[in-house]
């Protein structure tokens, strides 16, 4: 799960290619994340503190650094309140966030410019998460008004798949380094369907959802084409699941399966996942039943 954090890291200059007045910055690394800067602000190996993307800034470090209209008296970012940070591009350049000068207050300490001397709890090493000190917190999505009813919140049976940028991390992997990529797949499996315990054992995924006493599921692993014993990472339930169209898979012994039509499927045939809406007659599919 990605970290909202925001931190210093030195700033690497280059010229815009298409603006006089733009430099571009890059955060951390000359690979780190991007943004555009008025010409001249920085110097590559200033520190900065970065503010990225989906953060909300509050109003006064926005008037203090130059982020807020007068005429309109919001800020100059988006969002109604023009105080979120969000991807934009400027001159053909993609910018990622904005940044804020620190000053060194005294040996090993550093603070904001509109923080006064006085006010330590101000002040912070370079190491440590700003977001608290700045009152910068992280943009969450309102549920729309025509979907009130229709989603809860199911905090402690939902897994989020946000994670890291990897700008955040410009020298872990080198050029031409090989890697494993993985991806979320999506889907869902019928409350009433059977799933297949290690020890042979058929559960309700219902069951499994609501009982936090079973910890792992028998699961098809692609690179060994064995089942394993696979760790429940997370659980969640779907509201208004009878709106959702559902395929119903019967096998050659009998046994079915109810998904969702998005749901993947791993074709034995085909060598390759299938959306179970796409599955024929007689094709041979993975599945421990």
């Amino acid at each position: 799960m990605a970290s909202f954090e925001v931190k210093v890291y030195p700033i690497f200059i280059k010229d815009h290619p298409n603006a006089d007045r733009l430099d571009l910055g890059n955060i951390g690394s000359p690979e780190g994340w991007q943004v555009v800067i008025a010409k001249g602000r920085f110097q590559t190996g200033d520190l900065v503190a970065y503010i990225g993307e989906n953060a909300v800034v509050p109003d006064d470090i926005l008037k203090y650094y130059g982020y807020w209209n007068e005429n309109k008296d919001i800020g100059m970012l988006a969002g109604s309140k023009g105080n979120r940070v969000k991807a934009i591009r400027l001159r053909d350049a993609f910018s990622l966030g904005i940044v804020l000068p620190i000053v060194e207050c005294k040996e090993g300490w550093y603070k904001l410019p509109h923080t006064p001397e006085e006010q330590y709890t101000g002040y912070f090493k370079l190491d440590e998460d700003v977001s608290e000190i700045l009152g910068v917190t992280k943009y969450e999505p309102p549920i729309p008004t025509h979907m009130a009813g229709e989603v809860c919140n199911l905090i402690g049976y939902t897994l989020k798949f946000d994670i890291e940028n990897y700008k955040k991390y410009p020298t872990l992997i080198n050029h031409g380094e090989e890697v494993i990529f993985t991806e979320k797949i999506h889907g869902c499996v019928s409350p009433d369907t059977n799933i297949m315990l290690p020890n042979g054992e058929e559960i309700e995924i219902e069951e499994i959802i609501s009982n936090q006493n079973y910890t792992h599921v028998l699961s098809f692993d692609i690179a060994s084409h064995q089942y394993q014993s696979k760790l429940i990472t997370g659980r969640s339930r779907r509201e208004n699941i009878e709106k959702k169209r559902w395929v119903k898979l019967t096998m050659e012994n009998g046994r079915t399966i109810k998904i969702t039509e998005d749901h993947p499927i791993f074709s034995k045939d085909r060598q390759e996942y299938v959306e179970a809406k796409d599955i024929t007659n007689g094709e041979d599919i993975e599945s421990p039943f």
